[in-house]
């Protein structure tokens, strides 16, 4: 059992699948110049590792370079060292910087409006969406569809062939908004698709090519382009890399209109984003101003905003960390000292956590020392009934939920069989062992203490603790007996189910031990899980990893008589698409 999809992916580190001492058997040929250079090494040591991707970091301050380090390879099986030319790929929200600063310079320009009517560019869209704006889609509250939840619905992949004008049928043809056009909130990759192709009319010519005549040649940054072309070959760009039990190119990247706006830089080439932002009288820092002003924080998530700006206060000063939704960073800059860090790799799981204590060493500060808790381990003996005590429904808390202002709904069953406490959580099932104390305890990899107590207002809750020093995750306790469909149920809700939206079916079938199976012609079978009353829940793949994707629940309707008449699916991207029950 992994914590992800249970408890989250935990990144292993280079220095544990190679070894510390194989580490310092590939440490650079250049010695450090001085102190801040040794403590990056040290803080990068997992990048010294034979055959391990590479990294790029620069310290600025005030428009000085005081530190430079390399490590890795931009190539792997050719042997090919990363250096501060290396280019790469940054992730997808990650780009979205550069393409609203994009937009306001085009603003500027005259070429567009940010409160222009996106009808004026697509007069096809449908009449809900008559005053949705520009701005509105930077914002993330036009309404339209999330491309990639939606397609998932009829594949598995985020990587299959999706073209511009598919994704723009997907919104001529939308019935009705995600949310109130203009008010709501849900985070959408359509936004940006639209948004580029709102800028391409705009400016008469490829996003690409405006972007660098008006954007990164003037800042004399060459090697930076919009890399919307997968096919492209680019002069000293580096392929990604995951890693496992072993080394492996990171999986192909989504190119659909959605989340095909990449931009590809080099560190030395974001040395000159970092100058341009610095000095107050560059258009990019006037651009910049200005979406602090136009564009939201994100909902659900602290102190970021949309266009991929985070801000913190570190040892009593203030630090803007460009980055995405997921938290991958390139560039730290701390605009009271004068100070920029900044990193390019092609490890596909970013040097985020490296990166900021990098940040957290040149403010003098730190995290606490961690200790590690030590748990009760040995069994104690507890009755089969007062196990039963403990079994239930318990829902997550404190679950971030940056995706839309819809509820994260996680679930966890915790039941009894043969004598022993399990905890199930989509096809995961863990056995606990009773240490005493309403404590139980189970391990793999990493140890972890399941404890049982009631909140002050009188609920039931499960706290789950690890040894390692990841956070606590607590759970309400819905109900002490889960519903379990009978065999009638299951047969009843059998039956086909079509989306008008998107003209395709769904086939519903009876599964085994109160599950029900889910039939797509383009994707393999999939198990639906009771989670509610006449609701089931399962993992919506992305095609990233097997087994993995996004949480999400399929609801029953049912008409007066009890007999089904259509059924939606939902999760914080995806809000209830709806398919009829298709009557034989």
């Amino acid at each position: 059992m992994v914590r992800k999809p249970l408890f989250f992916a935990k990144v292993i580190s280079l220095a544990v699948i190679f070894g510390l001492s194989t580490a310092a058997a590939f440490a650079q040929t250049s010695k450090p110049a001085n102190e801040l250079e040794a403590k990056i090494d040290s803080i990068f040591s997992n990048l010294q590792a034979p055959n391990s991707p590479g990294a790029a970091v620069t310290v600025i301050e005030n428009g000085k370079v005081i530190a430079s380090r390399n490590y890795g390879f931009a190539s792997i099986e050719h042997q090919v060292p990363f250096t501060h030319k290396t280019v790469v790929r940054l992730p997808y929200s990650e780009s979205r910087e550069f393409m609203m600063i994009a937009a306001v310079l085009m603003e500027k320009d005259g070429k567009l409006r940010l409160n222009d009517k996106v009808r004026k560019y697509f007069p096809e869209l449908p009449a809900w969406s008559d005053q949705v704006t520009v701005l509105d889609l930077m914002n993330h509250r036009s309404g339209f569809v999330d491309e990639w939840a939606t397609v998932l619905l009829t594949q598995n992949s985020m990587a299959n062939r999706f073209d511009r004008s598919q994704f723009l049928s997907l919104l001529y043809t939308q019935p009705k908004p995600e949310i109130e056009p203009g008010k709501g909130y849900m985070y959408s990759n359509s936004d940006m698709g639209l948004l580029k192709f709102i800028l391409e009319i705009a400016a008469g010519e490829p996003l690409r090519d405006w972007m660098k005549k008006r954007m990164f040649r003037p800042l004399d940054m060459a090697a930076t382009r919009m890399n919307d072309d997968v096919l492209e070959v680019v002069p000293d760009m580096a392929r990604k890399y995951s890693f496992g039990r072993e080394v492996k190119f990171a999986r192909p990247e989504k190119i659909s209109p959605g989340g095909n706006y990449f931009i590809a830089t080099s560190a030395d080439d974001l040395a000159n984003w970092v100058a341009a932002h610095t000095d107050a009288s560059s258009e990019i820092a006037w651009a910049t101003k200005q979406l602090l002003e136009k564009v939201r924080l994100m909902p659900g998530k602290k102190n970021h905003y949309i266009f991929g700006r985070s801000v913190e206060t570190i040892g009593g000063n203030e630090v803007v960390i460009h980055q995405g939704v997921n938290g991958f960073t390139y560039l730290i800059r701390v605009p009271r000292s004068g100070l920029a860090l900044i990193a390019t790799t092609n490890d596909h799981n970013g040097v985020t956590p490296e990166l900021m204590r990098l940040v957290k060493h040149v403010l003098k500060t730190a995290d606490a020392e961690f200790v590690k808790p030590q748990f009760l381990t040995k069994a104690v003996p507890i009755s089969e009934e007062e196990l039963k005590k403990f079994e239930g429904l318990y829902v997550w808390q404190d679950v971030e939920a940056w995706q839309s202002s819809r509820p994260v709904r996680r679930t966890t069953t915790i039941y009894v069989a043969s004598g022993v406490l399990r905890l199930r959580f989509l096809g995961e099932d863990v056995p606990l062992v009773y240490v005493g104390g309403g404590k139980f305890y189970f391990t793999d990899g990493y140890g972890v203490q399941v404890e049982f107590s009631t909140t002050a207002d009188g609920r039931d809750q499960v706290v789950l603790q690890f040894d390692d020093g990841y956070p606590a995750i607590r759970k309400i306790r819905e109900s002490s007996k889960p519903w379990s469909p009978t065999q009638e149920q299951l047969v009843l809700f059998s039956g086909r189910y079509h989306s008008k939206h998107l003209d395709y079916y769904w086939t519903i079938l009876r599964g085994e031990n109160g599950t029900l199976v889910l039939k797509r012609p383009t994707v393999a079978d999939t198990i639906l899980e009771p989670d509610g009353e006449n609701t089931f829940r399962f993992i919506m793949e992305d095609g990233h990893t097997p087994g993995q994707g996004f949480n999400s629940w399929v609801k029953f309707h049912l008409d007066r008589k009890g007999n089904p008449t259509h059924l939606t699916v939902g999760f914080p991207r995806l809000m209830d698409h709806r398919f009829d029950r298709v009557v034989q």
